[in-house]
């Protein structure tokens, strides 16, 4: 009797919760029987049910909302829908509030909260950029000897961490060919082995090769003699002929080790050579951060101010020529009014740059070219003078400054050849977040993973690269670490959800040889 109790609470237990979460059905009423009453007749008389006399109002309310499933479902969708919107509605009023101390009205909607953050956004990354501007003016023409002085320092400190940098890389690259040398003297000493035992087993197959073949030959004159022995050799002859197999075949599977070792030994030298190309870069890193603003004796901040500064009190700046020189004198922060930041590269002496043209939005854009602040030259407009939205390229020029320093450009599709990628990845929101100014390049480095073909004509459509990119990296080279000239755009990276500015993905550059086709008119020598 117990149990049946208990069976039965549970039964009314989903009525009753259900009952809870739902509103009183509003039924008619037209003889004012009273809300309970009414709710009765309806259930009779409309939904052909029959309630218990003496059920509950909560009963009722659970029998009305089973009936009408589809209302009732409606009724809860729509309560998890207004739940979401006052999510949405809380998450823009917090990142207006605290991110920038703006205090919506009480009425506002999801809409109106929304078109403020977005306000908001553009004023900040507005903002951040004017701090490149205002930089740039600032080192160019210091107010104070204490202003230049600080500039210097700055300078000195952050040339410090990158020495750091280099010399932790340096450590690690050493310490791997160091394991890898190992790893080859030992496969050395393993071959020399192995040959050694390969040798005895050709000398014993040679032998048992040689016994078979007198077998043959004795077997061959008994036959012809007729000797009864011949039967016996012929025994013989079948035994010494798989003792010879199976010396032939120890003596290929010790071949094919040692044939395991070479390759083993080859894969190793390719990756010594790369350990060897990456030990240069760094070598031509710490050569160019030595000679560069703030680096070695003749930097700013060196006692005695051995060495000419400029009027911000940095240093000459880096090696005519050297890669670093190259990249701050070639790849430029773009700064489109209304829109955001990309990146471009510098292609001809009079100014011609090229970038995405997702970067521009559209062929009327106003955009400003900034430099590193280590290129020392002051922010220069550009106007926009062909714009192919199909192949997300375009082309800029200068309308003033100059002479312009351009990056080479060639076509070198080696895979695993090493690459680097250039630009002002998040600019503005790492402006504001750290204080610091948008327009400091970022370097990464990686290799060419893939070559994305045409199915029709076979041609390569995209580059596969793995440097590291982000939104803001739009419209900026691709450089062969080796030759030091661009081979492809940074374009977009591609994930399982479709294609996006920035995240973890497939990074895709567009081939050099578009950019050449495209803009042939404009970059005759």
């Amino acid at each position: 009797m117990r149990t049946l109790l208990i069976l039965v609470m549970f039964a009314a237990l989903p009525l009753s919760a259900l009952a809870e979460e739902l509103p009183t059905p509003q039924v008619p009423d037209p003889f004012g029987l009273g809300e309970r009453l009414a709710l009765v007749d309806y259930l009779r008389e409309t939904c052909k049910l029959s309630p218990p006399p003496d059920a509950t109002m909560e009963r009722l309310v659970a029998m009305y909302w089973k009936h009408h499933r589809k209302e009732r479902e409606a009724i809860q969708e729509d309560a998890t829908d207004a739940a979401l919107a006052a999510d949405r509605v809380r998450r823009l009023r917090t990142e207006l509030k605290e991110r920038y101390q703006i205090d919506a009205p009480a009425d506002a909607d999801e809409t109106t909260l929304g078109k403020l953050v977005s306000e908001a956004r553009t004023k900040a990354t507005g903002a951040a950029v004017q701090q490149v501007l205002d930089k740039a003016a600032a080192r160019d023409n210091p107010s104070t000897p204490q202003e230049a002085a600080r500039f210097a320092e700055r300078d000195r400190q952050s040339s410090q961490v990158r020495q750091e940098q280099i010399e932790q890389d340096e450590r690690a690259v050493r310490g791997e060919i160091q394991q890898l040398d190992e790893q080859r003297r030992a496969l050395v000493t393993q071959a020399q082995e192995m040959s050694a035992v390969l040798a005895k087993l050709r000398d014993a197959y040679n032998e048992q090769v040689t016994r078979h073949n007198h077998l043959v030959n004795l077997y061959e004159k008994q036959t012809l003699e007729g000797s009864s022995d011949a039967l016996r050799t012929l025994e013989q002859l079948h035994d010494q002929r798989k003792v010879a197999e199976q010396a032939k075949l120890t003596a290929d599977q010790q071949e094919a080790a040692l044939n395991g070792l070479g390759t083993k030994d080859e894969a190793l030298a390719t990756r010594r050579k790369r350990l060897d190309e990456m030990l240069a870069a760094i070598a031509q890193r710490r050569t160019d951060e030595q000679q560069g603003p703030a680096g070695g004796a003749g930097g700013a901040g060196a006692a005695g101010g051995g060495g000419a500064t400029t009027p911000g009190g940095l240093a000459d700046g880096p090696t005519a020529g050297s890669q670093q020189a190259k990249l701050l004198a070639g790849v430029v922060l773009l700064v489109v009014k209304n829109s955001g930041t990309g990146t471009g590269f510098i292609v001809s002496r009079d100014g011609l740059v090229v970038t995405n043209a997702h970067v521009l939005k559209n062929r009327d854009a106003m955009v400003v070219a900034v430099w590193d602040a280590g290129a020392n030259r002051p922010p220069v407009r550009m106007k926009v003078i062909d714009f192919a939205e199909a192949d997300d390229l375009a082309l800029l020029q200068a309308v003033d400054g100059g002479p312009f320093e351009p990056l080479p450009l060639v076509e070198v599709y080696d895979l695993q050849r090493p690459l680097l990628s250039a630009g002002f990845p998040l600019a503005g929101s790492v402006a504001e977040t750290l204080q610091t100014s948008p327009s400091d390049i970022v370097v990464s480095r990686g290799i060419l993973g893939s070559l994305r073909r045409s199915k029709n004509d076979n041609r390569v459509e995209w580059l596969q690269h793995d440097c590291r990119v982000s939104s803001g990296n739009s419209g900026g080279p691709v450089i062969d670490q080796q030759s030091g000239a661009v081979i492809g755009v940074t374009t977009k990276v591609l994930t399982t959800d479709g294609v996006h500015s920035h995240g973890d993905g497939i990074n895709l550059a567009i081939p050099i040889r578009k950019v050449m086709d495209r803009f042939a008119k404009y970059l005759k020598p």
